[in-house]
């Protein structure tokens, strides 16, 4: 049976040869956005100190503030010495937020996190310190504050109901028609 050709068979043949790229960049696309959510998630539930998260001691407290209440000064000001320092979970500096990051690998990976070579000014590594409030550490007496397990959570609800990604696939099927 012979093979009958109709149509344009050029613009057929420009679709296809663009389809795989297309795929792949729309791909990278919403992996990108995908883990840069993540990323806002996790510094959002950092800086809105869940509830359910224990509170510092006062004990712990007071050496986060190093040896004091983050002295007042008499004209209402905060000591310089304690300017870098902050009385809320998971924020001792800005250090552990700032390395929160996202990017997507060549082979089409997404990731949000904090990098492995992030480094608190003492040298600790910050994605260790990470994992420890993640879980909780119960030799050295410090609670579960989950920050990443949460939102992986919502990362999945916004998947799941994101107008957004199925509209940037039906983009890569289209570019190639024109």
């Amino acid at each position: 049976m012979p093979v009958r050709r109709f149509g344009d068979i050029g613009k057929a043949n420009k679709v296809f040869e663009n389809l795989s790229q297309n795929l792949i960049k729309a791909e990278k696309n919403i992996l990108a956005k995908v883990a840069s959510k993540a990323e806002q998630l996790a510094v959002d539930r950092i800086k809105s100190q869940p509830s359910e998260w224990k509170r510092l001691s006062p004990a712990y407290l007071k050496r986060k503030l190093g040896g004091s209440w983050g002295r007042i000064r008499k004209d209402g000001k905060r000591d310089r010495r304690y300017k870098n320092k902050s009385e809320k979970i998971l924020i001792a500096s800005s250090t552990y937020i700032n390395s929160i990051t996202s990017n997507v690998s060549n082979s089409l990976v997404a990731y949000a996190g904090v990098p492995k070579n992030a480094k608190y000014d003492n040298g600790e590594s910050v994605a260790k310190i990470a994992a420890v409030h993640e879980y909780g550490s119960t030799k050295k007496n410090i609670p579960a504050r989950p920050v990443w397990m949460p939102v992986k959570n919502q990362v999945r609800t916004y998947i799941l109901t994101s107008s957004e990604i199925p509209k940037e696939m039906k983009g890569a099927l289209l570019r190639g028609i024109k």
